[in-house]
């Protein structure tokens, strides 16, 4: 089985992180796509959701998008945890299986500063979406993508339309009680109302609930 590791803070998860992880399953022939929300994102000076709140809403976009699903896997994992890291325990838990690493430019990038990235390349196809980089980007990508090929890795680069949106496009919109409901699924705009996650005064005291905490609680099949 083809599966696809697609990573990201997801906060919120947006229909542009569904159309791409779509996009990615499609262009690389893949059987199945994990959506996998960082428990704590080392790259974020901050991340303002919870995990299991980010987790649920991870959840419920996969439900409207076939072949995807989410990943707890970091939860279990040290909080310190780097990609190789991840990639380490996506093999013990899904043994036998070829996965595919999803990016886009902007990670890949910077991908040859990564702890461990030998051995991401070794383990793991390289598969990045390029949504119009400038031309600086384009051309550091490039650099990056003749590099790791020399260095033995399998690079899928494809150039594909990726939605204008932001998770802190969202937020902000949120924050100032603007309409979100064209940029995320349903579902996800409901759970993101019924625990008011961006208003501002919850910024640094958003709590977690039950009902979000047992649904993280749910093992990935």
């Amino acid at each position: 089985m083809n599966i696809g590791i697609f990573g990201g803070s997801f906060d919120p998860i947006h229909v542009g992180h569904t159309h791409t992880a779509l996009l990615f399953k499609k262009l690389l022939q893949l059987d199945r796509v994990l959506l996998l929300p960082a428990f704590a994102p080392f790259y974020k000076e901050t991340c303002q959701t919870p995990y299991a709140h980010r987790l649920a809403m991870c959840r419920l976009a996969a439900e409207g998008a076939e072949g995807v699903e989410a990943s707890d896997l970091e939860r279990s994992m040290p909080k310190s945890s780097f990609t190789c890291d991840v990639v380490r325990e996506m093999k013990k838990r899904y043994p036998g299986h070829t996965f595919f690493l999803l990016l886009g430019g902007d990670a890949f990038a910077r991908m040859p500063h990564w702890k461990g990235v030998d051995e991401i390349i070794e383990t793991l196809i390289i598969g990045v979406v390029q949504r119009g980089e400038t031309k600086v980007r384009a051309d550091a990508c490039r650099k990056v993508e003749m590099e790791l090929r020399r260095r033995g890795g399998d690079i899928r680069i494809f150039d594909a339309p990726i939605l204008p949106i932001s998770s802190s496009m969202i937020r902000a919109k949120a924050a100032r009680g603007e309409p979100i409901r064209a940029f995320v699924p349903p579902s996800v705009a409901d759970h993101i109302q019924q625990y008011a996650l961006y208003e501002r005064a919850l910024h640094t005291s958003c709590k977690t609930p039950a009902t979000a905490e047992a649904r993280s609680l749910s093992v990935l099949g």
